[in-house]
């Protein structure tokens, strides 16, 4: 639980900083506990690494109309070589009513939508990187 907390607030932390950097937004919006899910699966989709998530490089990306934006990478430990790598791929919510700031001047608000895509590849094998999806 621990290591899903400290891994949940990295991954706040890297949102955070693209908010205002590559989302170019002054409001970016999280479903509930997104983060902490995020984390949970990452650790999980780590389990059967020899370093377990220690050996990990976390690229978190968003997708928006077939393009990837790279938000930022999370290295969770910074003495070890990378092992293998997770790219954590999330989505805009573009449906239902523009929010109340949007419509009042209030600058952009950026949604997230709940599903989002993790793909796994072992760095030093060939390997076919595994694709997981959650919604």
């Amino acid at each position: 639980v621990c290591l899903q907390f400290d891994l949940s607030k990295r991954i706040e932390k890297c949102l955070y900083e693209a908010k205002g950097a590559s989302l170019s937004c002054k409001e970016l919006r999280l479903p509930r506990r997104m983060t902490a899910r995020v984390a949970g699966d990452i650790l999980r989709s780590s389990s059967d690494e020899p370093c377990g998530i220690r050996g990990a490089l976390i690229h978190i990306f968003m997708e928006s109309k077939g393009t990837l934006l790279k938000l930022g990478t999370v290295i969770p430990d910074q003495s070890l070589t990378p092992t293998f790598e997770v790219s954590v791929v999330l989505q805009p919510d573009l449906g239902g009513w523009p929010p109340l700031k949007i419509l009042f001047g209030g600058g952009k608000v950026l949604s997230l939508r709940r599903e989002y895509r993790l793909i796994k590849r072992k760095l030093y094998s060939s390997a076919t990187p595994t694709v997981l999806e959650f919604y």
